[in-house]
């Protein structure tokens, strides 16, 4: 989801039951800027977040059950 309470470049990432729908978790503001793709990495057991804006893209690496950022890795900007 999109955090416009701070700014339109950041985001939440929020996790729920999918018996219940009920919310079970919800991440810190992330800087994801517009975020293109949510995955799950089942190798290395961690979210992926393709994202970028207009200064930074690149992939942050979130834990599955905590939600916290374990790892990034920025993409180079090419002219437009």
């Amino acid at each position: 989801m999109i955090n416009k309470s701070t700014t339109p470049e950041t985001a939440i990432i929020s996790k729920f039951d999918l018996d219940t729908m009920e919310l079970v978790k919800t991440s810190k503001v992330l800087p994801t800027g517009h975020t293109n793709d949510i995955t799950y990495d089942s190798k290395n057991n961690r979210l992926a977040i393709s994202s970028g804006t207009d200064n930074w893209r690149g992939t942050i690496f979130l834990d599955p059950d905590t939600l916290e950022i374990i790892d990034h890795k920025v993409a180079p900007i090419g002219n437009r």
